[in-house]
């Protein structure tokens, strides 16, 4: 059961994550490209405590262990924690699954689905599906891994094509179209025994039916003792090459306490057909073959089926039961959907039919046929025109415009449950200026709480708190994780990517990590880009384990409490040279540090910062922090330079004089926008190399890549606030 809540993180509080103790602890470096494309992860990280590594040459260590899986059809297990003398962060074993598929996004499209992971398997197997090209034929493929060495497991993988998936369909006849529009996006998922891995498939650009697959993974219950395909369902009994209940939200399948499988859909021709289930939230009972049991369609499905408004944004999140004696459902689900709404159901009575969904209803939720999920009766709700109704959460409500980047939200929601027992859904998204803008405004992360009015009544939704900080702004947000210690020192953790549904990754920004307070709902954290240096994927969320937390965008960061107590050393001389006309020209004493590189010398502008480092004996991390914007606003990519000569002065200084720049010491930060926040960038290593050689001072250069549009502006020490500074760990 996913739900998106770790209860038994001990280390975290808000109090220490939004102090200087918390940062950036080590990245694995840029993960392996592909045909000059580089690595980005849809796929969430996996967390996993105690493996014994198999695979030279690591074999017999135990490691605590995280697994990467990437768009160039790598898999990766890396050291989690500094351990065996191995440093965290070192990749213990790496396995490529073949060549990927092209696809969107500027990105290959080889995993984008989270892989599971069965550990009472022996050995521990990882379930993993790529788009592949094999031997010429390139297919979708689903490979069970050895977890100890990453080692292909005898007779996988197993081809997933019209093949093998139509053949045993429950819901015929319908087309498993090629793997140039079919997209596994959602998460694996396992029956509780392990015997049965789900897959589900949903369709680029509306080009597909959804899927469901359920694999039998070890042969037994076929008794044929080899892994197959066992059953399947297509969300309709579709051939054409056209949107049809697309099984494509980034949670992928979830099961409740019994096994029973739910998904949710998205698309599909507008109106009700027979046993085509668009738009709607799907139940199929345990085991083979798959039996739908259950189906919920929002009221306004044609409306959304008109506007491509996809309720499979979100996956269900299956919540844990509450007291009978509180609510008439105890048993409850929640999903949320591109719209913004947030849907509460009764799991053991979805209310849908088992052969079509309802009649179009273009008027509100209490018309006929009226909608069948959990809302108060007696709160109206003035989007519905003063009826009650599903609650919305991200704004403003609107039948229209919630497609593409209009959408809301495409995140599931995260449970947690409170010292005194209140439930509470956390949900992320991206309000909007007007319905028909695509610009984001907060709110984007809500707590919403579970009603339970007593004894004989249903549970209902409430919006119970937003967070309004304006710097909290998300396009296109992850799902929110919660960690906590019990029900004590609640964070929301969410990795927004920066892009909208639509943008490309290619020269994208890198994703930002956020942590707020669950309680007060206040922003306790967010990465800077030069702790996330490049872009990631789409939809996907950090995982909390043993005091960190683990991101995924072309590498894996962690991020946790740092060693020692972090120390601050301010500049002690800034200046800046400018070339061409102005090459004998001293800056220094000015309040503002500009940096630019331009075809026209006399824009050129390279920074020097000097810092006493004399006091120093060791350290053991090291950032250096400027703050200033753009002046237009528009991308400027720039590093840091080692500079030998610590003779300059501030005063001195000019372009014709200026100390030769080294080697780059940091990884490039892109500084973007006209508000001015802080740029960060790791010279540890430069500053540990300073230290060993004996220097009493350091220099520190920044230099841009080359742009014709704005310059960098930063606080000189003269400013008055905020000058250049270096944040150490000893």
């Amino acid at each position: 059961m996913r739900t998106g809540w770790n209860s038994s993180e001990t280390l975290l509080t808000p109090a220490n994550v939004a102090s200087d103790q918390f940062g950036k602890l080590w990245d694995t470096g840029a993960l392996d490209s592909y045909g000059g494309t580089a690595a980005h992860l849809y796929a969430s990280p996996l967390y996993i405590d105690d493996v014994l590594i198999s695979a030279p040459p690591f074999t017999g260590l135990d490691f605590s262990v995280v697994i990467a899986a990437t768009s160039n059809s790598y898999v990766y297990a890396i050291n989690a924690f500094d351990w065996n003398g191995v440093s965290a962060g070192t990749v213990l074993w790496s396995t490529f699954l073949g060549a990927p598929g092209g696809g969107v996004d500027g990105s290959r499209l080889g995993i984008l689905g989270t892989p599971a992971i069965d550990l009472n398997a022996s050995p521990p197997v990882l379930y993993v599906a790529s788009d592949t090209t094999t031997d010429s034929v390139r297919a979708w493929r689903v490979f069970a891994l050895d977890l100890t060495s990453g080692q292909l497991l005898s007779n996988w993988p197993l081809l997933v094509d019209d093949s093998t998936v139509s053949p045993v369909n429950q819901n015929p006849t319908a087309m498993f179209q090629s793997p140039t529009r079919m997209s596994q996006r959602g998460g694996l998922n396992l029956s509780w025994d392990g015997a049965l891995l789900y897959v589900p498939f949903g369709g680029y650009s509306d080009q597909a039916a959804g899927w469901i697959l359920a694999i039998d993974t070890t042969g037994l219950l076929a008794g044929t003792g080899l892994p197959n395909i066992i059953s399947t369902f297509s969300s309709a009994p579709d051939t054409a090459p056209r949107a049809n209940g697309g099984l494509w939200d980034s949670g992928g399948a979830t099961l409740d306490f019994d096994g029973n499988l739910y998904e949710v859909t998205g698309n599909s021709p507008t109106g009700p057909a027979p046993r085509s289930w668009g738009q709607s939230v799907v139940k199929w009972s345990p085991g083979i073959p798959l039996q739908l049991i259950g189906t919920y369609t929002p009221w306004n499905h044609c409306q959304m089926d008109d506007s491509d408004i996809d309720l499979t944004g979100s996956g269900a999140v299956v919540l844990p039961d509450l007291d009978p004696a509180t609510t008439s459902t105890p048993s409850l689900m929640a999903v949320g959907g591109k719209q913004g709404n947030a849907y509460l159901l009764d799991r053991n009575n979805l209310p849908g039919s088992l052969t079509s969904r309802p009649a179009c209803n273009r008027n509100n939720p209490t018309a006929d046929p009226a909608d069948g999920s959990l809302w108060d009766p007696n709160a109206g709700r003035s989007y519905y025109g003063g009826n009650p109704g599903p609650l919305n959460v991200f704004g403003p409500y609107g039948d229209f415009n919630n497609n593409g980047n209009y959408a809301k939200a495409r995140s599931t929601p995260a449970y947690f449950r409170a010292s005194d027992g209140t439930s509470y859904l956390f949900y992320t998204g991206s309000t909007k200026t007007c319905d028909t803008c695509t610009q984001a405004i907060p709110p984007c992360v809500a707590r919403v709480k579970v009603n339970t009015p007593g004894p004989g009544l249903p549970a209902s939704l409430s919006l119970d708190a937003y967070n309004n900080d304006p710097s909290v702004l998300f396009k296109s947000p992850g799902t929110p994780v919660i960690s906590s210690s019990g029900s004590d020192n609640a964070i929301i953790w969410v990795l927004e990517p920066n892009v909208y549904r639509g943008d490309s990754l290619t020269n994208a920004p890198p994703p930002t990590l956020f942590a707020i307070d669950a309680t007060t709902m206040q922003k306790l954290f967010a990465s800077t880009t030069a702790q996330i240096t490049r872009p990631g994927g789409k939809y996907n969320h950090p995982t909390v384990a043993r005091g960190v937390v683990f991101v995924g965008s072309d590498r894996i960061t962690a991020f946790g409490l740092m060693s020692g107590n972090q120390q601050t050393l301010t500049t002690i001389a800034d200046t800046y040279g400018r070339g061409g006309t102005y090459a004998d020209q001293n800056f220094g004493g000015g309040a503002q540090i500009n940096v630019k590189t331009n075809s026209d010398p006399s824009f050129n502008r390279d920074a020097y910062f000097q810092f006493d480092i004399s006091a120093l004996a060791t350290v053991s991390n090291a950032r250096i922090r400027f703050f200033g914007n753009t002046d237009s606003g528009a991308p400027v990519p720039f590093a840091a330079y080692a500079v030998a000569d610590d003779g300059w002065t501030e005063s001195g200084l000019t372009w014709n004089n200026r100390p030769t720049l080294g080697n780059a010491i940091s990884a490039t930060v892109t500084a973007s926008g006209t508000s001015e926040l802080w740029y960060e960038l790791d010279i540890t290593a430069y500053l540990q190399s300073e230290l060993s050689s004996g220097h009493t001072r350091m220099t520190v250069a920044l230099h841009a890549d080359d742009n014709e549009g704005t310059r960098i502006n930063l606080h000189s020490k003269e400013s008055g606030s905020n000058p250049a500074q270096v944040v150490f760990t000893p």
